[in-house]
């Protein structure tokens, strides 16, 4: 407990890297099912997926933080409309600005909540690309537990994707992204004032 109260006087605001893996839980929406031009019916099942992350960032204060992102993921899919052999995944490719509100900054467990938002451009198969806006809120940790410029990192977000142009009828789809990854700081981290010496009061005059 000393030891966090006493790296906490020195607020660490250097810019930071976080690579992260991802796993994309695909909206049911996202899995479909229609005619075909024959009239034959067919359906569309949108898979999960695994995703990259990658976060530049710093802390503004001892409660805010703000980060810039890229993320990108895919989803398998799998249908039986008959004669299309090249719908066969899901692209997503964007980014966001992202604000992060810490709970604590204490060095071994740094909770925080995350709310930003963004772009995605979609891509479905052979399809033109389309781009949306999307929005994304969710909650996380930091931790310094093993090293000051290294940080293991969590979170949890839920993704609203406003596409009204890839399914007739949706305008927009509601995924959650779970990454794990770390947060890489550079340069050397902040060092607390040195404290001020005792003022030693001179001895009396000898009678």
């Amino acid at each position: 407990m000393a030891a966090g109260v006493g790296a906490e006087e020195v607020l660490d605001d250097r810019w930071y890297m976080s690579p992260m893996l991802s796993y994309v839980l695909a909206d049911n929406d996202r899995s479909f099912d229609g005619n075909a031009p024959t009239g034959r019916p067919f359906d569309v099942d949108t898979d999960d997926g695994p995703g990259v992350y990658l976060g530049f960032g710093r802390a503004i204060n001892r409660w805010l933080g703000v980060e810039v992102n890229m993320q990108g993921n895919n989803f398998d899919i799998d249908d039986d409309i008959p004669g299309d052999d090249d719908l066969d995944d899901w692209q997503l490719r964007g980014g966001a600005i992202d604000g992060l509100l810490f709970l604590s900054r204490n060095p071994a467990f740094s909770p925080y909540l995350l709310v930003g938002g963004g772009w995605l451009r979609t891509k479905v198969g052979d399809d033109e690309s389309t781009t949306n806006p999307m929005a994304e809120a969710g909650i996380g940790f930091m931790s310094h537990a093993f090293s000051e410029d290294l940080a293991i990192r969590m979170d949890a977000r839920h993704r609203t994707d406003f596409n009204n142009d890839t399914i007739d009828g949706e305008s927009n789809f509601s995924d959650w992204v779970f990454n794990v990854g770390v947060a890489y700081y550079f340069g050397n981290k902040p060092k607390p004032a040195p404290k001020p010496q005792p003022v030693v009061q001179a001895p009396p005059p000898p009678p």
